[in-house]
């Protein structure tokens, strides 16, 4: 079955179904996809890996993409190390290798039952003195199986490990010892990166979470780590919420759950000397609010929390753990409007309590000492260059730890010891990393349909062209707005109005990300400038910064790649990006558009793109698109849309939207059907984020702008249209989700769409024993080199056209 037919014949075929919702008839002719061991769909997939092999062979940029991938991945890869008495924690991903391992440093390998001596010092703790405790490759030489996430106990003895095999991301929690990896108790199983909080005394026991309930209720458990016996502690409080358990202090146990990622969290505190562990005392922190919240314990005892109450762009408060409602907080430290708080630890000492806090500005960030008790700033932290700050954690010697990357420089850790404003790289002896090119980034502004100013980040490496433009002012030819097909808006509802949304974070887990030792880095270049006439800004957005234009000097079109999000409240940061740094050395450039329903300019800015208003979104990234064409940066035929998971959805909205938009798409791990996106994967917890089928304004507004239905609409109103070449990515493990949205979604476009050149308008690249997730850095690579690959070939990035400098063989 080829899936050429003429479009009628896609909601007539005798295998079609046709659902009435809301009084609207919805055909789902590829229903029959979403059974993905059907014999029917096997064959089909075989068919699709027949296209992609067959055009994957044309890509001339594909092996020396691969190759340049690889080169910038050649580093040791560090996570923030986690301190227990007589030994240091952490991952690490040598340079060369497919997964991070676990490893320790120590001054003596204790026994069980010996007592442990004080932590190494920080100049004891040398790369080359780690050893193994828990190497995925060596447990799993097929590669399949990954470390999720892992949490050492008090005592730095045990260490519970969570892995998963096949991409599913449902997994194994295993207790090991540290002294030499071997396990303590039966495993659990079934568990989805669960949060672990190991009790502060007595015989080794944990609470941990169960998100679902296929393997038991959900909720927090207590578990002994000799035995597995357990006892169920707390059940969630409703439906579709995220559990999440912590210990802070090593006495309070913090309980949370979250409706909907980026929306609301509850909070509940229990003093556990204050009753058996068992059975704690949960008392309410922040119940019923919509706000987004999470809290750390200070060095003076009282509890601080990064929250959005009151506060878009977010604040901290303190409060006693004894009174934690928010009728006692006190403000510490003040939001900054246009900067998001994004991330804190408290650190100093008990008596001069202080708060490293984390903000960032469209996807850069900077980081800030305060006073706990006045919120005055005391220093800034002097950061490598431009770029993100991640996961920064206090360690007992008052030290905070945190993670920095850049468009140019892998993720590496440093170490900001106590009073200073000069971090170091951890640790000692650590693999540099290579080389990479001089990278300039700009920021373009652009109107959206309803006239809201969208920020665009344009990344392009020293030597290639350097664009200079302005805001763009929408000119398209007539050929284009002939092709425009405007996203619907419900009927009856007001553009202003925003909505709420759902989704998933695990927190509370050490060693989230690895990181890398920094080096020395080429400059980088910024500016940020419009050359409209003043306009209204987004709401509460501040010029905090004057935007500066530099030189006049003509834009060269250079193949682009324009990549977005605009989900669940996450900003776009500019971390390290091997494959986006290839792109850029290869001659291209890369554009982000910060459209609404990220939080890139705020909790207003998020909410304003979920839910009802996610048709905001889409348009923003059309915006962004023709503002790029418009300036010179790009042209049409040079332009490839990009974006995985809700990022994929909204890329082949826009594409939908707008076929002539340009001249490809690649979507990876995207939704698609949105009229039944919560019957596969995670769909059903995300409702506060896309809305729900069962709410007739919220399916309304689901199906104005669904790139599956609108591709059959089109189908029937206009056969043959001619869309954008479309690689889709879809991973059989995928149990977010779910690989039968790309499937559906490819089957949509291969009936529905005019071949070019006998091509197939749209590929799929299918994959086994790979999920949402982490995977092996060879089929990350291989994935990434095909994608950007497929990008080259329609967009005309040439291979005798690198970026001066540096060249890759």
């Amino acid at each position: 079955m080829r899936n050429r037919a003429p479009g009628v014949a896609l909601v007539r075929e005798p295998s079609s179904v046709v659902d009435t919702l809301h009084g609207r008839p919805v055909p789902d002719p590829y229903r029959w996809l979403e059974s993905a061991d059907d014999p029917r769909t096997l064959r089909w997939l075989e068919e699709r890996a027949r296209d992609h092999a067959r055009e994957a062979a044309g890509w001339t940029l594909r092996d020396r993409l691969a190759a340049r991938i690889r080169f910038h991945l050649n580093a040791d890869l560090w996570s923030a190390p986690v301190h227990r008495p007589g030994l240091v924690l952490a991952t690490v991903r040598p340079a060369g290798a497919e997964h991070p391992r676990l490893v320790a440093f120590d001054d003596a390998r204790t026994d069980l039952l010996d007592e442990a001596p004080p932590a190494p010092s920080p100049a004891a703790v040398r790369a080359d003195r780690a050893r193994v405790v828990y190497d995925p490759a060596a447990a799993d030489p097929t590669g399949r199986t990954t470390l999720d996430a892992w949490e050492p106990d008090p005592t730095g003895r045990l260490v519970a490990v969570q892995t998963s095999t096949g991409g599913v991301e449902r997994g194994v929690l295993q207790v090991l010892r540290t002294a030499d990896g071997r396990p303590v108790g039966p495993p659990v199983r079934g568990v989805r990166y669960s949060h672990v909080a190991w009790t502060p005394k007595g015989p080794p026991a944990f609470y941990y979470v169960r998100r679902d309930d296929e393997d038991g209720t959900r909720g927090v458990w207590l578990r002994r780590a000799a035995d597995g016996t357990e006892v169920f502690v707390r059940a969630c409080s409703g439906p579709g919420t995220v559990p999440g358990i912590t210990i802070l202090g090593g006495r309070l146990l913090l309980f949370t759950e979250s409706h909907g990622t980026g929306h609301r969290t509850d909070l509940w505190l229990a003093d556990l000397e204050s009753g058996p562990p068992e059975a704690p005392d949960f008392r309410p922190v922040q119940v019923g609010v919509e706000a987004e919240t999470e809290a750390a314990l200070g060095p003076d005892g009282l509890l601080y929390l990064r929250t959005t109450l009151d506060a878009p762009w977010r604040r901290i408060c303190s409060v006693h753990p004894d009174r934690p409602g928010p009728e006692n907080w006190r403000e510490a430290v003040p939001q900054r409007e246009g900067e998001t708080l994004d991330a804190f630890t408290p650190c100093g000492g008990a008596d001069a309590p202080e708060l490293l806090v984390v903000r960032t500005r469209l996807g850069i960030d900077s980081a800030t000492v305060h006073d706990a008790r006045t919120g005055a700033p005391l220093r800034t932290v002097d950061l490598p260059g431009e770029g993100m700050v991640s996961g920064p954690v206090t360690a007992p010697d008052g030290a905070v730890y945190l993670g920095y990357a850049d468009v140019t420089a892998q993720q590496r850790v440093l170490r900001l010891a106590p009073g200073s404003a000069r971090p170091l790289p951890w640790p000692a002896g650590a693999a540099a990393p290579p080389p990479a090119p001089e990278v300039e980034r700009t920021v373009l502004w652009c109107r959206s349909a309803d006239g809201t100013r969208v920020p665009v980040t344009v990344l392009t490496a020293r030597g290639t062209a350097s664009g200079t433009a302005s805001e763009a002012p929408h000119p398209r030819s007539a050929a284009d707005r002939s092709a425009e097909r405007p996203l619907e808006r419900p009927a009856g509802r007001s553009a202003e109005r925003p909505a709420p949304r759902h989704g998933e974070r695990p927190a509370g887990w050490s060693a989230g990300r690895p990181a890398e030792r920094p080096t020395e880095r080429p400059a980088r270049r910024s500016s940020e400038w419009s050359a409209e006439r003043p306009a209204e800004r987004p709401t509460g957005w501040s010029a905090e910064r004057p935007a500066e234009r530099p030189a006049e000097r003509p834009a060269e079109p250079l193949p682009t790649l324009l990549h977005a999000y605009g989900g669940f409240g996450r900003p776009r940061r500019f971390g390290f990006s091997a494959t986006v740094l290839a792109w850029l050395a290869s001659g291209g450039r890369y554009a982000v558009a910060h459209v609404r329903g990220g939080g890139d300019i705020g909790r207003e800015w998020h909410l304003a793109g979920a839910g009802r208003g996610k048709p905001r979104a889409v348009e923003d990234l059309v915006a962004a698109a023709d503002a790029l064409v418009a300036a010179g940066l790009c042209v049409r035929s040079g332009l490839c849309l990009s974006g995985g998971s809700a990022g994929g959805l909204l890329v082949l909205a826009a594409a939908a939207a707008r076929p002539d938009l340009c001249s490809a798409v690649i979507a990876s791990a995207p939704l698609a059907d949105m009229a039944r996106f919560e019957r596969m994967g995670l769909g059903r917890m995300w409702t506060r984020e896309f809305g729900t089928v069962a709410d007739p304004d919220d399916f309304a507004a689901l199906m104005s702008y669904s790139p599956y239905h609108r591709v059959l609409e089109g189908a029937v109103r206009t056969p043959g249209l001619k869309y954008p070449s479309v690689l889709l990515t879809g991973f059989a493990g995928d149990t977010r989700t779910d690989a039968a949205h790309p499937r559906k979604m490819c089957a949509a476009l291969l009936a529905a769409a005019r071949p070019e050149e006998g091509r197939p308008p749209a590929l799929l690249r299918y994959e086994r024993d790979v999920g949402h997730g982490p995977r092996a850095v060879g089929r990350a690579v291989g994935l990434a080199a095909d994608a950007h690959a497929f990008a080259a070939h329609r967009t005309g990035l040439s291979p005798r056209r690198p970026a001066r400098g540096r060249s890759w063989s």
